[in-house]
């Protein structure tokens, strides 16, 4: 009877790996199973040039070994213990259901998992979707995921009234804040006042009346201390109102203060040059 593959070694597939080997690699599970056992054999005979080749080999099919821990991935993954890379959402849901949502955190889980396997084209396959079925932009470098439209709303060229009302309704409070903040503990009353005064401002913004809209926002922060982040189309209480958010130690604070300048400054904030 011949002997399992994985009776080759000890090592055991690390519990949120997929079992399933990526299509990009170029290695049979088998010959995987017999590369692993080989490198330990090597180790174990001192010949440690040709064991850093065949883990080189098996790096590069998406294969990483945890030699103290005994175990080993297939999914292109290069972690073990520590939990998988979450991506937060951010912004308004859109009416977003509980089972839609579900989704779209799978298929982001999906996309990372091809993009470490080096598979780009599954990952944009699947961005594509995301993009087209949800309205969802992924953003890989502050691990976040957005909807930036729903059913061919946010179109500032929209000739329907009530479409536009409906993009300026996308401020909502935002979900870095602790659920006990006062930014969610805040009466419903109060909320919906906010809520009001930012379709306005979005309105004003529409129309380019932008020194009223600077007043709404001036307003909100002495009143409620309020500040905005139009990226993320987010709000959040963040203290006193005769302190300028510069020198609030607060990330939150930092980003709203960002998004509010020009595109070119952005731009120059995320990509600064050495």
């Amino acid at each position: 009877m011949q002997s399992s593959p994985r009776q080759y070694h000890d090592y055991t597939l690390e519990a949120d790996s997929d079992p399933a080997v990526s299509e990009a690699c170029t290695f049979t599970e088998e010959q995987i199973h017999m590369l692993i056992a080989k490198r330990l054999d090597c180790k174990k005979s001192r010949n440690f040039g040709h064991a850093d080749k065949i883990m080189a080999a098996l790096n590069q099919n998406g294969i990483h070994l945890q030699d103290k821990q005994r175990k080993y991935r297939v999914d292109g993954a290069n972690h073990f213990g520590r939990r998988k890379t979450y991506y937060a959402q951010r912004g308004g849901s859109y009416g977003l259901s509980a089972r839609d949502k579900s989704r779209i955190e799978k298929l982001i889980e999906e996309r990372t998992r091809y993009k470490r396997q080096r598979n780009f084209n599954a990952s944009d396959d699947i961005a594509t979707v995301l993009k087209e079925e949800f309205g969802v932009k992924v953003d890989d470098r502050r691990r976040e995921w957005a909807i930036h439209k729903k059913g061919g709303h946010n179109d500032d060229n929209s000739e329907n009234d009530d479409d536009k009302h409906e993009n300026t309704e996308s401020y909502v409070p935002t979900p870095l804040a602790p659920r006990d903040h006062p930014t969610h503990t805040m009466s419903e009353e109060t909320k919906e006042l906010i809520r009001d005064r930012l379709r306005e401002r979005s309105m004003a913004r529409r129309k380019k009346a932008y020194k009223a809209a600077d007043e709404i926002l001036e307003e909100l922060m002495e009143e409620h201390s309020i500040l905005v982040d139009d990226r993320t189309k987010e709000w959040k209480v963040v203290g006193a109102s005769d302190t300028f958010f510069e020198e609030y130690d607060d990330a939150f604070a930092r980003e709203a203060q960002l998004s509010q300048r020009s595109a070119f400054v952005q731009k120059e904030w995320v990509n600064p040059s050495e």
